[in-house]
């Protein structure tokens, strides 16, 4: 029995879209973090994003 290598490939993850706390809308656009967190907690995976719905700036595990 012979099995074709297109079914044995996994398929690409789809990005998870990021919801803003406040609003429920789509946090699109990442935003450099800030000073103290790169300096202090740079071993730490967080991201800072932001929503242009609601303006309200999030950092988020990740």
């Amino acid at each position: 029995m012979v099995k074709e290598t297109s079914q044995l490939g996994h398929a690409p993850e789809a990005k998870k879209s990021v919801v803003c706390p406040s609003c429920k809308g789509n946090m699109l656009s990442r935003i450099p973090r800030g000073f103290i967190v790169k300096t202090f907690l740079f071993w730490l995976p967080i991201k800072k994003y932001m929503c242009y719905k609601c303006q309200r700036k999030t950092y988020l595990w990740g």
